[in-house]
C-alpha cells in the first residue's frame, strides 16, 4: 500500500491499495488517520479520550475483528510479527533484487547471496517466530467457525508463511517449502474459492521462492567488545525546546526517535578499553521531500563533529540496501579512552529519525541485527 499526505492543508490523502483484503489493517490505520489525525499519537502521552497509541490501535483492531479476549492475547505476538518483518522480510534474507541487467542476471532477477545474520541471530529469529506461531495457534481454538477464514487470512497465514520462509532461507529446511505451498493452497480455497488467486506462493516467480534456494550464514564468529543501544533507551535531551518523538512500531527498535532540525540526543556510555573503534548509527532510511538534504552530525565528547548525509541517489546500490535492511547504517571512525563518554547526535535537517547506535571495537564485525544487550 502506498499513501500520500499533504502536510500543509491536511486535506489530501491518497492510498494505492492493490489487494484491500491483504492490506486490511494498514488501510484501517490509514483511514483512521485521514479521518482524524489527532486520534492517534506515535508514543504514549497523557491520556485523552479517543486518543490511541499505535500499539493500542493495532490491539483495538484485533479485538474488533476477533473479540476482546483473543485480540488482547495475540496483540503482543502480532507486534512481534511486525517487528521481525520490519527488520527483514524473509524473502529478502539474501539481498535479492529485481529489475537488474538481464545480460548479467536471468530475467533481471538475482539469487540469494550470503546473509549478514550471524548463526546466533538466525537461531534467535527462528525461535522468535516459533513463539509467535505457538501463541496464534493456541488462540485459533477460541475463534468461532464464522471467523475462522478471517483469522487464517489475517493472522495464521502471514505468521506461518513468514516463519516457514525464514526457516527455509536460514536453515535449508525443505519441509518449509512444502508448508508454504499448503498454506497458500488453503488460502486460495477458503470460502469455496472466493479469494482464489489472491495469494501466491511465488510472487513474480522470483528465484528466492524455489524449493532448494536458501542463503548462506557467515562462517566465523564476530567477537570483540561493543556498546549498542536503541535510540529510545536512556536518551537525554539537552535542547529542551526541541523535543524528540519516539514512534511506536517503527524501526528495528520498534521505537525509533524522530529528531527535529536542531534537536540533539545525548547518550552516556562506558568504554571497556582504549583504542580505535567505529561508531555505527542506524537511521530510518528516508529521502528529502523538499529537494534539500538529510544531514545529521555525530560527536564523541568534545571531539570534532562529523556530518553525515542520508541522501542517496534513487535506485543506487546503497539506496536499495537501505530499503532492504530498513535501516541506513552509517559508519564513523572514532578513538576512545577507557572510561565514561558521551555521544551526541544532532539533526541538521528535518526528517531525521534515529533507530539505533553502536560503538564497536571490531571494525570487521559481521552482523545484521545490532546486538542490543
Amino acid at each position: 500500500m502506498k499513501a500520500a499526505y499533504d502536510h500543509n492543508c491536511r486535506k489530501l490523502w491518497i492510498a494505492n491499495v492493490h489487494d484491500p483484503k491483504v492490506a486490511a489493517y494498514d488501510l484501517e490505520l490509514f483511514l483512521d488517520m485521514a479521518w482524524d489525525i489527532e486520534s492517534l499519537t506515535p508514543s504514549p502521552s497523557p491520556k485523552e479520550r479517543g486518543v490511541f497509541t499505535l500499539n493500542q490501535h493495532l490491539e483495538n483492531w484485533l479485538c474488533t475483528q476477533f473479540g476482546a479476549e483473543v485480540g488482547h492475547a495475540i496483540a503482543p505476538a502480532m507486534r512481534e510479527f511486525y517487528r521481525l518483518n520490519g527488520i527483514r522480510r524473509p524473502e529478502f534474507m539474501g539481498w535479492t533484487q529485481v529489475e537488474l541487467d538481464k545480460k548479467k542476471y536471468p530475467g533481471g532477477k538475482s539469487v540469494p547471496s550470503k546473509t549478514e545474520f550471524t548463526r546466533k541471530q538466525a537461531f534467535e529469529r527462528m525461535n522468535d517466530f516459533a513463539k509467535i506461531e505457538a501463541t496464534v495457534d493456541v488462540y485459533s481454538q477460541m475463534i468461532p467457525e464464522y471467523l475462522q477464514d478471517a483469522y487464517f487470512a489475517h493472522v495464521l497465514y502471514p505468521v506461518h508463511a513468514s516463519a516457514a520462509m525464514t526457516r527455509k532461507m536460514l536453515s535449508k529446511n525443505g519441509k518449509d517449502y512444502n508448508l508454504i505451498q499448503m498454506l497458500t493452497e488453503h488460502y486460495n480455497t477458503m470460502n469455496n474459492g472466493k479469494w482464489k488467486g489472491l495469494m501466491s506462493a511465488a510472487p513474480r516467480d522470483l528465484p528466492v521462492f524455489a524449493p532448494n534456494v536458501h542463503t548462506e550464514l557467515p562462517q566465523h564468529p564476530s567477537g570483540g567488545p561493543c556498546i549498542a543501544r536503541n535510540a529510545c533507551d536512556n536518551l537525554k535531551l539537552e535542547t529542551s525546546n526541541l523535543k524528540p518523538q519516539p514512534i511506536q512500531m517503527l524501526g528495528h527498535s520498534m521505537q525509533a526517535v524522530s529528531l527535529p532540525k536542531g534537536g540533539e540526543l545525548v547518550y552516556e556510555f562506558d568504554s571497556p578499553i582504549e583504542g580505535d573503534a567505529v561508531l555505527r548509527t542506524a537511521m530510518i532510511p528516508t529521502q528529502p521531500s523538499d529537494k534539500g538534504d538529510l544531514r545529521y552530525e555525530v560527536r564523541i565528547d568534545d571531539q570534532t563533529p562529523v556530518v553525515i548525509s542520508l541522501k542517496e541517489p534513487y535506485r543506487s546500490e546503497q539506496w536499495k540496501k537501505n530499503v532492504l535492511r530498513c535501516q541506513a547504517l552509517k559508519q564513523t571512525p572514532i578513538r576512545l579512552t577507557k572510561g565514561s563518554h558521551k555521544l551526541y547526535i544532532k539533526a541538521l535537517d528535518d526528517h531525521i529519525i534515529v533507530d539505533q547506535w553502536m560503538v564497536d571495537f571490531n571494525k570487521e564485525r559481521e552482523f545484521y541485527v545490532i546486538p542490543i544487550k
